[in-house]
């Protein structure tokens, strides 16, 4: 994997798409604003990654995720459905994404056991909470893409940390994709719908798992992941001066305290991982 071009290509493709859209379909933008991101994130794993598409395993079930959040997305922001029947639908996808995780089959063939029954409702419910967290930031896109972002970044430490290459590449591209919208939101301020919310956190999401699962050492490390939920409500408590210069670096001090757990984080999996 060139990474190189990991590093380059899904910012460029993101910025690209998304000032296109800005530009040549204004009024669709916000029905269609999840393109750009889901365009470059999919497309550079199929053609830069190549994890495979076959969900046999953990990691390659990142990709189904990612491709189901997707659709769903661009469904929930094109026809903006009231939030209780949003709340329904991305519930249903989460548990059907959470057992598909824990048995490793979408439709049972079988009676379900009671432990991955209360497995899958553990986790979907563990899942809709942080994307319901995510989801209270999309008035504050900037925010939101930042958190995202930087938390993405922290999973492509951890995934290099575990030595894992094709995990490596999955949080690389989501990260560096995100990189180029928050670029995109920053200069415009765009705003972020539910689309924005799934395609980041339930792929994001599934590469925890991946990593929970592949690497029971890391399981500690991961434990400190659900810290970055706090650093916004910290940053905003951080006095700033008035002028023009706070709003560089609020985004600069969030990016900081959602870096915090992150690093603990990286720094027990060094330490539990014998590397």
């Amino acid at each position: 994997m060139n990474t190189a071009v990991t590093l380059l290509l899904p910012p460029a493709l993101t910025i690209v798409l998304a000032f296109a859209l800005h530009v040549f379909a204004k009024e669709r933008a916000q029905r269609v604003g999840l393109l750009p991101v889901a365009l470059s994130i999919l497309g550079c794993w199929a053609f830069i990654v190549r994890p495979g598409w076959v969900p046999v395993d953990d990691v390659r079930r990142v990709v189904h995720i990612a491709v189901g959040a997707a659709l769903l997305g661009l469904a929930l922001d094109a026809v903006k459905p009231h939030r209780i029947i949003t709340a329904i639908l991305v519930a249903g996808f989460l548990v059907g994404s959470a057992f598909a995780s824990v048995t490793g089959v979408v439709v049972p063939e079988g009676p379900i056991s009671l432990a991955d029954g209360l497995m899958t409702g553990a986790l979907a419910a563990t899942a809709f909470l942080v994307l319901a967290r995510f989801d209270a930031m999309r008035e504050r896109s900037l925010s939101l893409t930042v958190l995202l972002t930087v938390v993405t970044l922290g999973l492509t430490a951890l995934a290099v940390i575990a030595g894992d290459e094709t995990l490596r590449g999955l949080a690389l591209v989501l990260a560096t994709a995100l990189a180029g919208y928050l670029l995109f939101v920053a200069l415009t301020g765009a705003p972020a719908g539910d689309g924005l919310v799934l395609i980041s956190g339930a792929p994001m999401l599934a590469i925890v798992w991946a990593l929970a699962q592949k690497y029971p050492d890391m399981r500690l490390a991961l434990i400190c992941l659900p810290l970055v939920l706090f650093a916004e409500a910290t940053a905003l408590r951080v006095p700033l001066p008035a002028a023009r210069i706070s709003a560089l670096l609020y985004p600069l001090i969030l990016a900081g305290l959602v870096s915090l757990p992150l690093a603990l984080a990286a720094l027990i999996a060094f330490v539990t991982s014998g590397t």
